[in-house]
């Protein structure tokens, strides 16, 4: 993910593929700084993908819990952060119903 002069994401991927483009977009959500700011991200996200937010919160789960087990699984320290990353799109995103 990019950014333009006026601070808009642009998306350039290095590997493109076929599939859902809300993957990419999730991955920037759960990963870009780690932690803070996953909220506004996935608004973000949304309006400037014209993607649902019930279409992306799927997609930013199981990342979440992917990137929970590898982190636990190589002892990297950034666990913690997942995990609470992980909880809060349970919390926030069932609850909004997506």
């Amino acid at each position: 993910m990019l950014f333009d002069c006026q601070g808009h994401p642009r998306l350039i991927d290095p590997l493109p593929m076929v599939g859902d483009p809300a993957f990419d977009w999730a991955f920037w959500i759960v990963y870009y700084d780690l932690g803070r700011g996953t909220d506004a991200r996935l608004a973000t996200a949304s309006r400037v993908s014209r993607i649902p937010v019930p279409v992306l919160a799927p997609w930013c789960r199981l990342l979440a819990v992917d990137g929970l087990l590898f982190y636990v699984e190589s002892g990297d320290p950034r666990a913690h952060l997942m995990a609470e990353v992980l909880t809060h799109l349970l919390a926030s995103t069932t609850r909004s119903g997506s």
